[in-house]
């Protein structure tokens, strides 16, 4: 959730925009019918965004995966020549900024760096929509559209959502009644099941950056216990990002979490494939955070 006013005021020249349709994150669709149902709104949120940055073009970049949304993109009576639509291959994580830009543009972002370091400004689909309501019909950001999905959602769906509900209170009409109970047998996430926030409790809200809320139900055998690591290498194959996450892991575990910045934990962009294709269950999502944290206070 960076501040949508410093990216459209960048302290250096950018040439290029780029709207974020990508959301590759699986069950997550809320974008998607954004794109769809309220395409010139996007597009005049594009072209609001480019004149307050001052920049001449934009890029709306859409996975393969959403025809729909790319069709009317394409169609759209609003599409001026500046703000072109670029459909890529399905694939997570692609949504990542500095993947994205990599991908759309073949611009390396350094590490410590941001976008407008190379020419970029990223904004998300969403963030285009938010910025026509209030430039063109003076509605704050006061509801977004979230997703809802996931093992046994007796209403799966996108839903308006005003800005501060309960999860409880949107649990309890998509899981018909069952919210009460459900982090008994249920991981809960807000955001997507690979990159999602687990939440521990049911009183949190509703938020900018919330775009959905996936529910995943648990094994019947809990998750295996921790191993050493084997050095399998499968970590460092799945890192879209070129990192070696086998070393976080290693860092934490031997009480020395300052070690991990010689492999630069801090371009880590925390997409959990590492987690993911770990065949020793090691935690390493948990580990980077822990040890990011741990780079900021000593900073």
């Amino acid at each position: 959730m960076f501040p949508t006013h410093v990216k459209l005021c960048p302290p250096k020249p950018v040439d290029t925009l780029i709207i974020n349709g990508c959301e590759c994150e699986p069950f997550l669709n809320s974008d998607n019918r954004l794109m769809i149902e309220r395409t010139d709104d996007v597009i005049q949120g594009t072209m609001i965004a480019l004149s307050i940055a001052a920049v001449r073009r934009a890029i709306i970049a859409v996975e393969d995966n959403k025809p729909e949304a790319i069709r009317r993109l394409r169609e759209s009576t609003l599409r001026p020549p500046s703000i072109e639509v670029v459909v890529l291959g399905t694939k997570y994580p692609q949504g990542a900024e500095c993947l994205l830009i990599r991908r759309l543009l073949g611009r390396e972002v350094p590490q410590g760096a941001l976008p407008f370091d190379v020419g970029v400004t990223v904004i998300n689909v969403a963030t285009a929509f938010a910025i026509q309501q209030a430039i063109m019909r003076g509605i704050p950001l006061f509801e977004r559209v979230i997703t809802v999905a996931g093992d046994d959602v007796a209403r799966p769906g996108n839903y308006w959502a005003k800005i501060g509900t309960p999860v409880q209170d949107i649990l309890a009409h998509c899981l018909a009644n069952r919210a009460d109970t459900v982090l008994q047998s249920y991981d809960v996430k807000m955001g997507g099941p690979m990159t999602g926030l687990p939440q521990t409790v049911l009183e949190s809200a509703v938020i900018k950056g919330s775009s959905g809320f996936t529910i995943v139900r648990r094994p019947l055998l809990e998750r295996l216990i921790e191993n050493d690591c084997i050095k399998c290498g499968r970590c460092i194959d799945a890192c879209p990002v070129g990192l070696e996450p086998l070393f976080y892991g290693l860092s934490l575990r031997l009480g020395k979490p300052a070690d991990a910045a010689q492999y630069d934990v801090m371009r880590c962009i925390e997409c959990g494939c590492c987690d993911y294709v770990c065949p020793q269950r090691i935690p390493l999502v948990d580990a980077i955070r822990q040890e990011k944290a741990y780079a900021c206070r000593t900073a």
